[in-house]
Parts: C-alpha cells; structure tokens; sequence
C-alpha cells in the first residue's frame, strides 16, 4: 500500500519531481500493470515497490511493515524474502550521452560524421527522445534508455 508517494530527485538543484503525491493500494495476489509516457515515474514507482529506493515523502507499506519507517536491515530482510526482481538493463555506455551511444555502431561501421549526424538525429526524434540527446544512461528513464539502446 502507498500513501502519497513523492519522489523528487535533485532536490537541491532543478526538484524533479518523478512522483508525486502517488497512493495504490494492491490486494494479495493481485496483478497489476503500470503503464505510461517515458519519463512519467513507472521505474520510480517500482523501485520504491521492490525496496530499492525512498520515497522523499509518503508512507509505503509491504504486508503490515512500514517499510518508509524500518530500519536498514528489516527493510533487507523484505526484500530478501518478499521480492523478486527482473532488473532493466540495456548495456549503454554509462559515460556516454545518448547520443554518444547511439553514435557508436555507426562509427564502428565506418559511417562519416555528417551521415551519422543526419542519422541519429532523425531516429531520435522519431523515437521521441531527442531531448535526451546529451543525457548519460543513468540520467534517463528506463523507457528513454531502451529506446537509445
């Protein structure tokens, strides 16, 4: 169960906010989806589930323990025993843009700059994703990353 979830990220420099003021209550046994736009907090949202991130404000419950209120070890033990993980990962260069990774093959494949440029521009905004252009990895959405990758 989540009580008004808000995760802001960069607090002290832009306060990006990646939820905000999120509550969901899920039965036992319950399946859910979470779906939405890239960027709009769906990887967030799972990582405050699965007890891999905190919330900046809000109250999360996982059966009848207060995981934003336990201690570093209980919430340890949670996770152990109550959740499985499939992790998200695309193998993009963690010290290189978005642009930069998508870059790569085409210099491996010898591709002059000017048709690059052309090239990973255009796929970009047809993904969606040129903003994130001078973005690293670690700085985007899970669906911002696999669009890149």
């Amino acid at each position: 169960r989540l009580e008004n979830i808000t995760k802001i990220y960069n607090e002290k420099v832009d306060d990006t906010k990646a939820l905000d003021d999120v509550s969901l209550k899920i039965e036992d046994g319950e399946f859910i989806s979470v779906m939405g736009a890239s960027g709009s907090g769906k990887s967030t949202l799972l990582k405050i589930i699965g007890c891999m991130d905190t919330p900046t404000a809000g109250k999360y419950f996982l059966d009848d323990t207060e995981v934003t209120a336990a201690s570093r070890s209980q919430v340890h033990k949670l996770r152990k025993e109550k959740i499985g993980y499939v992790f998200q990962h695309f193998a993009l260069m963690d010290y290189y843009t978005a642009y930069e990774n998508i870059e790569l093959p085409l210099l491996a494949a010898n591709v002059k700059r000017k048709e690059r440029k052309r090239i990973i521009l255009k796929q970009m905004e047809h993904l969606g994703i040129l903003s994130e252009r001078n973005k690293l990895p670690g700085k985007m959405s899970g669906g911002q990353q696999q669009r890149v990758a």
